[in-house]
């Protein structure tokens, strides 16, 4: 495991390079595709931008858009517009995404690689404040597959309910004309990119199977990502193809996330946190994996 520029770590396989940025939100900054030099992940125009001195926006979700670098975050203990539960402010997309989280060293055990590879892996934990969730967030390169495993531990003696969302955001190196995404085992595309139609920007989608799929065409390559729909009912799809001229992207960015989520977005202001309800001094589990291969360029 390397180090690159930022104080990022690094995990390296012969398909994949994978940045992780402790110091935002404990996200992954980058999944590059080395035969193509392909990557997979958003980063917006002012990702590296310092806003250390400058005054906060008043509304967390115009802040969170104003510095999002893109990647990959994982949203804890709430995801969406910011909202006040039990007396508590939950910022937009949840306290985890805007904090730093510490290196865990070594990483804690987790599951053998598959097929004797080597695993390059990483730890890293938070102690959320808003609600009593101490949190472990594993992330593991085998060959082509990252697998992130998530541990959220009560350290409280009553029950807390909870948000949780994985929010992978794709970039434009694998979003040119004719990417489709399709869930589960319908081989109806839920999207396909297309300069003419930007399609709806975002939705929610039950999806049983927790899994989805990304057929690129250049570079030929298949991204899949599958989750544990017990825990991650849903996916909701949200993408930004440079057809917002106004603030936050000011017609510079081209994305799409797939987010396995917990619950749909609409909620009612006196609705609980979330529907994932942790007993004192317990814990729930949740592995996500995103898995490259070839593809066929006439798909």
């Amino acid at each position: 495991m390397s180090v690159p520029r930022h104080g990022r770590r690094r995990l390296e396989s012969d398909t994949l390079t994978v940045d992780v940025d402790p110091d935002r939100g404990g996200r992954i900054a980058s999944i590059r595709h080395r035969a193509s030099g392909a990557e997979l992940l958003l980063r917006t125009p002012w990702a590296d931008e310092d806003l250390t001195g400058s005054s906060p926006l008043s509304d967390s979700g115009d802040e969170w858009h104003r510095r999002y670098p893109g990647g990959w975050h994982g949203l804890v203990p709430h995801a969406g517009t910011g909202r006040s539960v039990d007396g508590i402010e939950q910022p937009f997309h949840g306290e985890a995404a805007w904090r730093a989280w510490r290196i865990i060293e070594p990483a804690p055990p987790g599951a053998p690689a598959a097929g004797g590879s080597e695993a390059s892996e990483l730890a890293l934990g938070l102690v959320l404040r808003t609600v009593p969730i101490d949190a472990v967030r594993r992330i593991a390169l085998v060959d082509g597959t990252v697998t992130i495993r998530q541990t959220l531990r009560n350290r409280s003696d009553r029950a807390v309910a909870i948000t949780y969302t994985e929010h992978p955001a794709f970039g434009p190196d694998v979003l040119g004309p004719g990417t489709v995404v399709t869930l589960g085992d319908d081989s109806a595309p839920v999207l396909q990119t297309s300069p003419d139609d930007p399609g709806p920007a975002f939705r929610t989608v039950r999806v049983p199977s927790g899994s989805a799929r990304l057929t690129v065409r250049s570079p030929a390559i298949s991204i899949d990502l599958r989750w544990d729909p017990r825990l991650l009912p849903y996916a909701h799809l949200w993408h930004e193809l440079g057809a917002h001229s106004g603030f936050p992207w000011w017609g510079s960015v081209r994305t799409l996330a797939v987010e396995p989520a917990s619950r749909l977005d609409d909620v009612e202001p006196d609705d609980p946190l979330g529907p994932i309800v942790i007993a004192p001094d317990a814990e729930v589990t949740a592995t996500t994996t995103l898995a490259v291969a070839p593809a066929d360029p006439r798909l």
